[in-house]
């Protein structure tokens, strides 16, 4: 691993514009950043990072190599409430656990939402997700909590959201979580 660069907000991904620098320089404007209020989980396809932040309600996306800065999840369609964990397949779709909504809620690459898998009724307290590259197995940690047996990691077919079975329940033992 070798240390590339410091993301504290979207300045530090976007095209720098000459014009702007300079009024900067005159005028004693800042430069102007959306950053970051409380991240949870990172994940990287093809130099984009997408960082959940739980506190902002969105996944925010720094694209170094196109130099772009753009959030998913604020949309009609789609909406995040509680962005925890997060990973994306090998075609850059991003799978993302709201704890709030208590669902998978799967969006491209380019932020357009696709499908939720799971809700209300399949989950506890859901706090991370990870998909298989090929996105067919989307396995999801449920934590459950202090008076429920619902400590497990649940996994669904990642095209119809069905749920396939359950690995763990809550306990001490070999293969139990707590």
């Amino acid at each position: 691993f070798v240390y590339e660069r410091t993301i504290y907000g979207s300045a530090d991904v976007l095209a720098k514009n000459l014009d702007g620098g300079l009024k900067r320089m005159l005028t004693g404007e800042s430069e102007r950043s959306e950053g970051l209020s409380k991240p949870y989980a990172i994940a990287v396809h093809r130099g984009r990072i997408f960082v959940s932040d739980s506190a902002d309600r969105f996944v925010k996306v720094f694209d170094i190599p196109e130099g772009r800065y753009f959030k998913i999840g604020d949309d009609e369609q789609g909406p995040l409430a509680k962005p925890l964990g997060i990973d994306v397949d090998a075609a850059g779709n991003l799978y993302v656990a709201d704890a709030t909504h208590r669902a998978v809620m799967v969006y491209t690459r380019d932020g357009k939402y696709l499908r939720k898998i799971g809700g209300p009724k399949m989950f506890e307290r859901l706090s991370s997700v990870t998909v298989e590259p090929n996105g067919q197995k989307v396995l999801v940690v449920d934590i459950g909590g202090v008076s429920s047996d619902m400590h497990r990691v649940r996994v669904f077919d990642g095209v119809t959201g069905t749920h396939l079975y359950d690995i763990g329940k809550r306990g001490i033992g070999a293969g139990e979580f707590n």
